[in-house]
């Protein structure tokens, strides 16, 4: 395995940069996916454990390790062979790689338009619809799993919202911007609720600024901060415009995908994913590597412990 055969801990692409670098391009969008886990790194033959050799020109991993049978005493070749793309995205998808990655780059934008990357791609209505539901199963997973804000000391503004008949519980830490977002549908809101989910997605020791003081009187007792709010008062140090700024931010941002209910939770995870990784220009890196977690080759990987970035 040479050097460049390694996991990626953090490239940087912005939505101009990738398509300069991948378009047209399928060995550098090959590399790509494959430094992402999207890809095997390397593969171990089934039949006698050892590892196998890449072949480019038919885009598969084989086994050529020579034995003696021991049945008629000729020397006998494995033969063992499987499929880059087993198991993973690339699979049972026509597409080259390089519009892949130029697909999931424009999805990704804030100015996604479906019928533009249609005709800049040539993709089929069918094809576009397959993989916008492919990048948005793989942020709904990740919605599902997001990490808890705040900290000790740290002040966490927290605040709920209604879209199309749907309440919204979400927060967001002042100075770092770091939020999440849980969607209340067909739920009674009330303590019961709400408290648990507080404790689910927000780090004791936190400085909690609301409106809702009174529904989450009972945090006080789980290592929280309550401090009284102004919502309107800017000098106000526990204010929660942040958290009111961001709930503006989030149904303009529904509102330019003209949004349908039944997706509510997919929209969300789009926006919350987007948001936490575009300042950092690694929107990209950061959606392949959930791909990789989510859907491993199913090729059996070579042991790889190095990484790198670009």
């Amino acid at each position: 395995m040479s050097a460049d055969d390694v996991l990626c801990i953090g490239c940087k692409f912005d939505y101009l940069k990738t398509i300069g670098k991948f378009y047209g391009d399928n060995e550098a969008s090959v590399e790509f996916l494959r430094s992402h886990g999207v890809l095997p790194l390397g593969v171990k033959c089934k039949k006698c454990h050892r590892p196998c050799s890449f072949r480019s020109d038919t885009r598969s991993w084989r086994c050529r390790r020579q034995f003696l049978d021991h049945l008629d005493g000729r020397k006998k070749c494995c033969n063992y062979e499987v499929s880059d793309c087993a198991g993973t995205l690339l699979e049972k998808s026509k597409i080259q790689p390089w519009k892949c990655l130029l697909f999931v780059n424009h999805w990704l934008s804030r100015n996604w338009d479906h019928e533009c990357i249609n005709e800049c791609l040539q993709f089929s209505r069918s094809t576009s619809v397959f993989w916008r539901s492919y990048c948005s199963d793989v942020l709904e997973d990740w919605f599902h799993r997001q990490n808890p804000i705040g900290g000790v000391g740290v002040v966490v503004e927290i605040g709920m919202t209604s879209i199309q008949q749907t309440w919204l519980l979400g927060g967001i830490e002042r100075a770092s911007k770091k939020s999440f977002v849980v969607s209340l549908r067909n739920q009674e809101v009330n303590e019961d609720l709400l408290v648990p989910l507080i404790k689910k997605h927000v780090l004791p020791g936190s400085v909690i600024c609301t409106e809702y003081i009174m529904e989450y009187a009972s945090l006080s007792s789980h290592e929280y901060v309550l401090a009284t709010t102004n919502a309107s008062s800017i000098d106000s140090k526990c204010c929660t415009l942040t958290v009111e700024s961001m709930w503006c931010d989030v149904k303009k941002s529904l509102m330019r995908s003209g949004m349908r209910e039944k997706y509510l939770e997919q929209y969300l995870a789009k926006y919350l994913f987007v948001c936490h990784h575009e300042n950092s220009k690694q929107v990209l890196h950061h959606f392949f590597t959930e791909v990789g977690q989510i859907y491993p080759p199913k090729a059996n990987h070579a042991n790889v412990n190095m990484s790198i970035s670009y």
